[in-house]
């Protein structure tokens, strides 16, 4: 049978392993039984641990069970090891159907020991279809012929399918004691497998119940053993559990570094259910950082692969938070239609928790249509079911939502009621924040100023703190997204006479990220390597081309950006990854480190230091805009002023100066020879916009012939340079720069002047749509002198301008350029052989004083969540560049060249960066009057 003395243990290892069956139907009836009892324990034993060789034990004993008579053990056996392979791989009836054969063939022989056993694997598949009914049934039935038979390890495992079984029923309280009691079972006979499963189990009920203390001393314990004792599958749910815990608690770097680490190893090892299991734990905590295209995609990903499992409470719980995003994006027709597909498949699974989390989602919709009373009864329906099964975090939220719809009521009293309960009920959690929010905003409505300032002061801090210690940027950008209202509420908030307590709280929500990045240097930048940056620049090149081909290449084109896209997504994915996997200190978030590289706390931006910095030839002001009206601190000679006004339609008014200062570029050759009328009109909007944004601030600045200017929202859009009074445009009157916060422009150093003869890098990579560009590397080559180093065409290749930069005092790039909203990390400047990207910026160490960035669209892609401006110019800022001039709109070549010449003059003859684009701007302002032509250039940083 088997090479010398081998056990049939042995022999089933080897076969397992690979061994040649042919020798398998030469095996005598008990040495097939023998091996067949092998081939099942080996089975059991891996089907939770190894997937894969549980499938492969089941295929051999198919092949032993084939050369068996009918009726013999070893089909009984064969049927068991297929039932459990289906199981694992997620074929939930089929694994029923031969469960099934398998007790039958028990019973049929009089084998009344093991034909119970082939039903505890059942109550998993049952599970997973939603009958739970008949799971419950089941299992009581088997569990009370265990005991009665004295078997303990199969009592215990019963109760552990049980217990899964009522959780997902959410009897949260019934699933702990019978968790509890199996643990017991299986710790007295020394299982330590199923000990550590049942210790999972339990943990996950008491983190449902916010018991977060047991919680943790459970799973904690259950991680260590399953690791001990090798059995990787149970570390990762453990893991997957523990991220559920930080995440509950409000912990979210903790949260993705525990989930994310499980997931890799259910990747790697688990079954599809499993790893399902997996995959929404992670977008549970994408979804709690406000991730929200990344968590939406891997919903739909979950939902996909559930229905595929027939698994249709996973399903449901998929739909619903797709719904949820569906409907915190404004999406609300497709948040209805998720919902419902989720209500159904919640009633049909009798998930009572469940159905009230649609009832709850259902509020929130009708909420968003204002339509209170209906909202009020779904948000009511949904508390009474959500408080009863103990959920606090939902039942606050139920809380919440019913506050919004009494005070939408004009019932003010039973909305503080409400939040008073759900406050009460969050302390400790991360949801507290939201109801001082809430609260807050019932305290404005009494006049109650004071006590709502400390509501949203309190509720600020906890956001910070929470969004600091994320790892990666476009986390920390994107929890700010729903945060907005908190920080607008505490500059509307702010005292009218106290500039510094208005500037504090301005500061509090503006460009945090950048800030960190700035502090942070070149640590968390993405870098690709050099093979996959080839890749990318071949596709980027290959799009490019069947763009051009016109409606030719329109298919291919569509193709190609698709796969482009994807790419670059991947990689973000995979940097996400890692900066997630390098988060190590577990009490990060409680405390966030200081020293080099830490981000600084909100509270760390202080008025009095910006004050100090200052010259008295310069003023700092920094706007706020809610809707129509704004806010100004205007921080000059030793003081801060607060300014406000309004802006009727701004966001209208805004969109039409776009146009109108765009106009001369896609104007007709019919309409050039009315430029005096182009002009007019954009000056009519620019007039209008200087006297209902600029003069109020006039009588604040005193003397100051600089201005630096903290815009805000759509405010960054405006040439603030271009202004115009009526007689000349405020460019006559002021040296502007732009920054994006008073704490980035504090971070940063002071430029050095730059003189002829400094250490130069001057990239100009054209082609027929910019025949400009070599003119203008010819006159800065001939402005800067000698040490001036000059790429052009297929010269300023990526490698050589990667090779060069960060040596360099200056670096001018004179090129195309590709702004992307859609993925601001890869915005681009298109050089000779490929692209060079926001991320690329970010990720080098630059010595530069200056870089100008002499291309389209360079300043701004989007304004994202937390007044984080988007665009080519935020890489070198948040490598340590301390000014960047870039462009707000798509540029004249040759305006953009003339421009060049004259500030490069200027830098030469000693002026500061700002000085000599206001004289450069000034000098062809006299030549080219529109501002299309002069105007779209800015400084962003320290002038």
């Amino acid at each position: 049978m088997a090479a010398g003395d081998e056990s049939p243990a042995e022999t089933a290892a080897a076969w397992i392993a690979g061994r040649d069956a042919a020798a398998l139907p030469a095996l005598d009836p008990a040495a097939r039984d023998a091996l067949a009892w092998a081939l099942k324990d080996q089975c059991h034993a891996a089907w939770s641990v190894d997937p894969a060789r549980a499938v492969r034990a089941s295929e051999v004993l198919a092949q032993l069970a084939a050369a068996a008579p009918d009726g013999s053990e070893s089909h009984a056996l064969a049927h068991w090891t297929a039932g459990l392979a289906e199981l694992v791989q997620g074929r939930a009836e089929a694994a029923l159907a031969r469960l099934d054969a398998a007790a039958a063939a028990f019973e049929a022989r009089g084998d009344v020991q093991h034909a119970p056993q082939t039903q505890v694997p059942k109550l998993v598949a049952l599970a997973m279809l939603g009958r739970h009914a008949a799971a419950v049934e089941c299992a009581e039935r088997i569990r009370e012929r265990f005991i009665a038979a004295g078997d303990e390890r199969s009592a215990g495992k019963v109760e552990l399918n049980l217990g899964s079984m009522l959780l997902r029923q959410d009897r949260h309280v019934e699933a702990g004691a019978l968790y509890h009691v199996a643990a017991t079972r299986f710790a007295r006979i020394g299982d330590v497998e199923h000990s550590v499963m049942a210790d999972i189990g339990r943990a996950t009920t008491l983190t449902w119940l916010f018991d977060f203390d047991e919680a943790q001393h459970t799973i904690e314990r259950a991680r260590h053993r399953a690791a001990a004792h090798g059995f990787p599958v149970l570390e990762a749910l453990a893991r997957g559990i523990l991220g559920q815990l930080e995440l509950h608690r409000g912990r979210h770097a903790q949260a993705l570094k525990q989930v994310q680490a499980g997931v890799q190893m259910l990747r790697d090892m688990g079954s599809p259910q499993r790893r399902l299991d997996g995959e929404r734990s992670l977008a549970d905590v994408y979804l709690a950082v406000r991730l929200l295209p990344e968590a939406l995609a891997r919903y739909e990903a979950v939902a996909a692969s559930a229905q595929a499992l027939q698994a249709p409470l996973e399903q449901a719980w998929a739909e619903w938070r797709r719904a949820q995003i569906l409907a915190m994006t404004g999406r609300l027709d497709a948040a209805a239609q998720a919902l419902s597909a989720a209500q159904r498949l919640f009633t049909d699974g009798h998930s009572a928790v469940g159905a009230a989390l649609a009832d709850l989602l259902a509020a929130q919709i009708a909420l968003h249509r204002q339509q209170p009373e209906q909202a009020l009864a779904r948000a009511t329906a949904a508390l009474s079911v959500l408080a009863e099964a103990g959920i606090v975090a939902w039942t606050v939220e139920a809380r919440l939502a019913a506050a919004d719809a009494w005070q939408a009521l004009g019932r003010s009293d039973a909305a503080r009621e409400q939040l008073a309960t759900a406050r009460a009920q969050a302390a400790g959690l991360p949801e507290a924040a939201a109801c001082e929010v809430a609260l807050a905003a019932l305290d404005e409505a009494d006049g109650r100023i004071a006590a709502a300032r400390a509501r949203l002061q309190q509720a600020a801090a906890e956001f910070e703190q929470t969004r600091s210690a994320l790892p990666v940027e476009d986390m920390r950008i994107a929890f700010a997204g729903d945060k907005q209202a908190c920080f607008d509420a505490l500059v509307r908030l702010a005292p009218h006479d106290d500039g510094f307590a208005l500037m504090r709280d301005m500061e509090r929500g503006r460009a945090r990220a950048l800030a960190d990045a700035v502090q942070r240097g070149a640590a968390e930048a993405l870098v690709l390597p050099a093979d996959e940056r080839s890749r990318l620049n071949w596709l980027h090149r290959q799009w490019m081309s069947a763009l051009a081909a016109g409606p030719s290449g329109a298919a291919d084109a569509a193709s190609l950006r698709a796969r482009l896209a994807a790419e670059e997504q991947r990689w973000i994915d995979q940097h996400r990854a890692e900066r997630i996997a390098a988060c190590a200190d577990p009490d990060r978030e409680r405390a966030p480190a200081a020293g080099p590289g830490a981000p600084a706390p909100a509270s760390a931006f202080h008025p009095q230091a910006l004050l100090d910095a200052l010259d008295e030839h310069t003023a700092f002001v920094e706007y706020h805009v809610q809707g129509d009206r704004w806010r100004a601190c205007v921080a000059c000679h030793g003081r801060i002023a607060v300014v406000q006004g309004e802006v009727p339609r701004l966001a209208a008014r805004l969109h039409d100066l776009r146009f109108q200062l765009e106009a001369p570029r896609s104007a007709p050759a019919a309409l050039q020879r009315h430029q005096a009328q182009l002009l007019a009109r954009v000056q009519q909007h620019l007039a209008a916009l200087q006297r209902d944004l600029f003069a109020p601030l006039r009588p604040f600045l005193g003397s100051s012939p600089k201005l630096v200017i903290a815009a805000h929202r759509g405010l960054h859009h405006v040439p603030f340079a271009a202004l115009h009074d009526g007689s000349e445009p405020l460019l006559a009157q002021h040296e502007l720069t732009g920054t994006p916060s008073a704490t980035v422009w504090l971070t940063q150093r002071a430029p050095r002047p730059i003189a002829a003869g400094a250490a130069a890098l001057v990239i100009g990579c054209g082609g027929p749509a910019l025949p400009q560009v070599e003119a203008e590397v010819q006159a800065i080559r001939q402005a800067l002198g000698s040490r001036a180093r000059t790429l052009l065409h297929q010269q300023a290749s990526v490698q050589a301008f990667e090779a060069e930069a960060p040596q360099a005092q200056l670096v001018h790039l004179a090129c195309h350029a590709q702004a992307r909203a859609d993925n601001p990390a890869f915005s681009a400047l298109h050089l000779a052989d490929g692209v060079f990207t926001l991320a690329d910026a970010a990720a080098l160490r630059w010595q530069a004083d200056l870089v100008v960035l002499s291309a389209c669209d360079t300043a701004i892609s989007r304004i994202a969540p937390g007044d984080e401006v988007q665009g080519l110019s935020r890489g070198f800022l948040a490598a340590g560049v301390p000014a960047v001039v870039a462009s707000l709109w798509s540029v004249s070549d040759g305006s953009t060249a003339e421009l060049m010449a004259h500030f490069y003059r200027g830098l030469t003859q000693g002026l500061l960066p700002a000085a000599a684009l206001r004289r450069a701007q000034q000098t062809l302002a006299q030549q080219q009057p529109h501002p299309f032509h002069w105007a779209a250039f800015s400084l962003v940083g320290r002038g």
